[in-house]
C-alpha cells in the first residue's frame, strides 16, 4: 500500500549523517555497486531538444537551485511515499553540483538525501551518485542519479534517482528545481542567503606516512576555490559547498579535528571544523565578520592535500578610506621541513597601511604551537593596487632558517574593518612554510607615541617605583627596601608641575607616593645640565628629575624621564622620624600591539639608587651604568648593572659593588626576581616609546655578609633608565 509522504517540516541535522565527498564519476559509481548510470547519462538528453539545451548550459559562474523531491522507499510490506525540499549548487567551471534535500512530512517518514556528481562536457547532462537515510529506523540508501538541465541558461533542473539499502530496500523519485537568486549576507556570522565565494587557494600537495615521519613528494602551487553556503533545510543544516578543480565536497560542523601531526593543533579555531571521511575543513575564529581563513584538507590513503584559502566580503575599491590604518594579524599555517615531521604553525603580528601611497608593511613572529618556540619573525610588503582593495607582493621569514616567498590577500568589510592573506615561502634546504593571515582593524598599531618635549596637554605617564623607608641607623636593619611596580606621575607642560601618586593597591610596607613640584619648587643652585632639582616649600621634600630635552650627559631620555626624591616626613610623625628615598622610572608606554615580536635589541644607560652598603651606611649613594639586551622573540630580557655606592658626605671611601645580571622577561610590562644565596632581587620595568626605544625600571638587590654574619653586605634599591643602541 502506497503512503503519501504529507507536507514538508524542517528538523536539525543529525551527528554522525553521512556527508558525501565527490572526485569524479567513477568514484560515484563505486559508492553504488550494481547501480550504473552510464546509460542513464548517454540517454538523459537525445534529439534536437538535447541540442537546443546544450547550446544554454554556462561554462562559467555558479548557480543556486531550489528544488523538491518527490518519491518512495520500500519498508517491510509496503512502500512509502516520500517529499522533500532542498538545495543544488553548481560549478560550472570545474563541473561539478552538489545536493541537499530535507525529506519530511507532518505523520510521514523523515530523512536527509546527499548527492554529488558531474556535468558531461559535451551536452546538458548530469549524473551522480547520492547517500540517503530514510524513515523511523533510519534506512540508509546508496545509490545514482541522472539528470539535466533545461531552460534556455539552465534555468531548471531535473534528476531520476534510484539506490538500495544494505536490507535489500530500494527508493526511487525525482528531484526537480529552478535557478534561484543566491543574495547578499550583512556579515559571515549571519548568512542568511546562498552566496558563493571565490578564492585563490595556496595549494601543497604531499605524503604523510606517519606523525613522526617527514613529509614526501611535497609541492607547492596555487588552485582555485569556490565555497558556496547553502541555507538550512531540515535534517541537512545550513553548510558549505567547496568545489576545487580535483574534488566537490559537501561539509557541516562536526567536532575539532586533529592536526596532521597527531595533535589537536587546530582547536578552538572557531566558525566549525566541518568534516567528511576524505578530509576536513578548518577556520579561524568567528570574532571576524567579514574574513574567514582555513584550510581545506583532502585524504586519500597516505596523500594528503592542503588549500589554504581566505574568503570574505572584499571592500569595494571605492569605500578604501584615506590615511593610514593599523591591523592586529593572527598566524596560521604549517611547516614541511624535509628533516623532521610536518607541524602546524601559530604566530602573529601587526600590519599597517598607508592609503595614500599604498604601502603594506606586516610584521611579527611565526611559532611551534605545541611548546610556543619561536621559529622566526616575519616581514610582508606590498602596495595595494590602484582602484582594488586587494594586494600582493613578498613574504619572508628570518629565524634559523631564512624563508623567502609571496603573499596576496586583500580588505574586508564596508569600510576595510578587516584584512586576510595567504602566503608561501621557502628555505634553501627545501623546506616550505604556506598558511594564512587575518584579523581586525586596530589603528593603536599606527597611533604616534609622542616625545615628552613635544607634550602640550596635561598626561598621565606610567612606570616603576624604587625605594627605601625607615629610621636611619646605620646596620640596614630598620629600613624597608621595596618598589612600586604601579607609579604614575601626572605632568602637566603648561605649568611645568609633576605629580607622583601610587597606583598600587597593595600593601607595601611604607606610605604611598604623593608628592607635587612645580616650577616654584626649582632649585637652581642645586639643578645642573642632567637634573632640574626641586625643594618643597617646608625643605621636607627634594627632587632631582632628569632634563629631557637638550643634550644630557647622564643620559639622554626622550619618551621616558627618571625622578630621585627624599621626602623626610613621608608618614607625618615628624621631619627626619621616618625618610624615604624614591627611585621613579617613567613614562610614555610602548603600546602593547607596537612591541616588537621577533628580533634582538640592546640597550645602554644609567642606573641611580641608596641603601644600606657595609662600610658606608643607611645613607650611602648607589650610581652606576645599565646594558640591557632584549631577545623580543623569546621574551626574555638580561639587565646588567655596574654599581658603585659611596659616601654622600664625601668622608668615607666609596665601594665597587660589582656587576648584577637581572634576568626577567614579558611585553611592554617586565617583571622578575631570584633568591640564590647570597644574592637576592627583584625587578621591575617597563618598555616606552615607539617600537620599545626606551628602557626603564627599578629594582632592589642585597648580598648576605659574606662572613655569614647578622648584617647584611648591602641592600640597596634604584632604578635604571637607557636608550636603544
Amino acid at each position: 500500500m502506497y503512503r503519501a509522504g504529507g507536507h514538508r517540516q524542517r528538523r536539525q541535522a543529525r551527528a554522525g549523517e553521512p556527508c558525501l565527498a565527490v572526485a569524479d564519476h567513477h568514484d560515484l559509481d563505486r559508492l553504488a555497486p550494481g547501480h550504473r548510470n552510464e546509460p542513464q547519462r548517454d540517454r538523459a538528453i537525445a534529439g534536437p531538444e538535447a541540442a537546443r539545451e546544450r547550446a544554454g548550459v554556462p561554462r562559467t559562474g555558479q548557480a543556486h537551485y531550489s528544488v523538491g523531491l518527490l518519491g518512495a522507499f520500500s519498508e517491510p510490506g509496503a512502500v512509502t511515499g516520500i517529499t522533500g525540499s532542498g538545495s543544488f549548487q553548481v560549478d560550472f567551471v570545474s563541473g561539478r553540483l552538489l545536493g541537499a534535500v530535507a525529506i519530511g512530512a507532518d505523520g510521514g517518514p523523515t530523512g536527509n538525501w546527499q548527492g554529488g556528481g558531474t556535468l558531461s562536457s559535451s551536452s546538458n547532462a548530469f549524473s551522480g551518485s547520492f547517500a540517503a537515510t530514510i524513515g523511523s529506523g533510519f534506512n540508509t540508501f546508496v545509490g545514482s542519479f541522472a539528470g539535466a538541465f533545461f531552460g534556455p541558461a539552465a534555468d531548471e533542473l531535473g534528476l531520476a534517482f534510484h539506490g538500495g539499502s544494505s536490507s535489500g530496500a530500494i527508493t526511487v523519485g525525482t528531484i526537480t528545481g529552478r535557478n534561484a537568486a543566491t543574495g547578499s549576507n550583512a556579515d559571515l556570522n549571519h548568512l542568511v542567503n546562498p552566496q558563493f565565494f571565490a578564492a585563490t587557494t595556496g595549494h601543497v600537495e604531499f605524503d604523510n606516512a606517519g606523525v613522526a615521519n617527514p613529509a614526501t613528494g611535497v609541492t607547492a602551487s596555487a588552485s582555485t576555490l569556490i565555497l558556496g553556503y547553502r541555507p538550512a533545510v531540515t535534517f541537512t543544516g545550513a553548510g558549505f559547498n567547496f568545489f576545487t578543480p580535483a574534488r566537490a565536497v559537501a561539509l557541516r560542523t562536526t567536532a575539532d579535528q586533529y592536526g596532521i601531526d597527531g595533535s589537536n593543533g587546530y582547536a578552538g579555531l572557531g566558525f566549525g571544523t566541518y568534516n567528511s571521511a576524505g578530509g576536513w575543513i578548518q577556520y579561524n575564529d568567528n570574532s571576524l565578520n567579514y574574513v574567514k581563513a582555513g584550510r581545506l584538507v583532502t585524504v586519500n590513503g597516505t596523500h594528503m592535500v592542503f588549500d589554504d584559502f581566505v574568503i570574505g566580503m572584499p571592500t569595494a575599491a571605492s569605500a578604501v578610506p584615506t590615511g593610514s590604518a593599523g591591523y592586529v594579524l593572527s598566524l596560521r599555517g604549517s611547516l614541511f621541513d624535509p628533516a623532521a615531521a610536518p607541524i602546524g604553525i601559530t604566530g602573529g603580528g601587526t600590519l599597517t597601511i598607508n592609503f595614500a601611497t599604498g604601502a603594506i608593511t606586516a610584521t611579527g613572529d611565526v611559532r611551534n604551537p605545541y611548546n610556543y618556540n619561536l621559529i622566526g619573525g616575519f616581514t610582508g610588503t606590498s602596495t595595494l593596487g590602484s582602484g582594488s582593495s586587494a594586494f600582493s607582493g613578498s613574504w619572508n621569514v628570518a629565524g634559523a632558517k631564512a624563508y623567502t616567498g609571496s603573499w596576496s590577500g586583500g580588505l574586508f568589510g564596508p569600510a576595510a574593518d578587516e584584512i586576510g592573506a595567504r602566503f608561501q615561502a621557502n628555505a634553501g634546504d627545501g623546506s616550505l612554510m604556506t598558511g594564512t593571515l587575518y584579523g581586525p582593524r586596530n589603528d593603536s598599531v599606527v597611533a604616534s607615541v609622542p616625545k615628552l618635549a613635544d607634550l602640550t596637554a596635561a598626561t598621565t605617564l606610567r612606570g616603576a617605583l624604587g625605594f627605601t623607608y625607615g629610621q636611619l641607623g646605620g646596620d640596614g636593619l630598620n629600613v624597608i627596601y621595596n618598589q612600586d611596580p604601579f607609579i604614575a606621575v601626572d605632568y602637566d607642560p603648561a605649568s611645568g608641575t609633576y605629580t607622583l601618586r601610587s597606583e598600587s593597591t597593595f600593601n607595601l610596607g611604607a606610605p604611598r607616593i604623593a608628592l607635587t613640584f612645580d616650577r616654584a619648587h626649582i632649585d637652581a643652585a642645586r639643578s645642573d645640565d642632567s637634573f632640574v632639582a626641586y625643594r618643597s616649600a617646608d625643605g621636607n621634600a627634594e627632587a632631582r628629575i632628569l632634563r629631557f630635552s637638550g643634550d644630557n650627559r647622564e643620559v639622554e631620555l626622550t619618551y621616558s624621564n627618571v625622578a630621585l626624591i627624599t621626602d623626610r616626613n613621608p608618614d607625618g610623625t615628624g621631619p627626619g622620624a621616618r625618610v624615604s628615598r624614591y627611585y621613579a622610572s617613567y613614562g610614555l608606554i610602548t603600546p602593547e600591539l607596537q612591541m616588537p615580536r621577533s628580533g634582538s635589541a640592546s640597550y645602554g644607560g644609567r642606573a641611580w639608587g641608596s641603601g644600606y652598603v657595609a662600610g658606608i651606611g643607611d645613607n650611602s649613594a648607589v650610581t652606576g651604568t645599565m646594558n640591557a639586551q632584549v631577545n623580543f622573540g623569546a621574551s626574555s630580557i638580561q639587565i646588567l648593572l655596574d654599581l658603585l655606592a659611596s659616601d654622600p658626605n664625601g668622608v668615607l671611601p666609596s665601594r665597587n659593588l660589582g656587576n648584577f645580571t637581572f634576568e626577567t622577561g614579558g611585553g611592554n610590562y617586565f617583571s622578575g626576581g631570584v633568591n640564590q644565596n647570597p644574592y637576592s632581587y627583584t625587578v621591575n620595568g617597563k618598555f616606552y616609546g615607539p617600537n620599545a626605544a626606551e628602557i626603564g625600571g627599578a629594582f632592589n638587590l642585597s648580598k648576605d655578609s659574606p662572613t655569614g654574619g647578622y648584617y647584611p653586605d648591602f641592600k640597596i634599591s634604584g632604578v635604571f633608565a637607557g636608550t636603544k643602541r
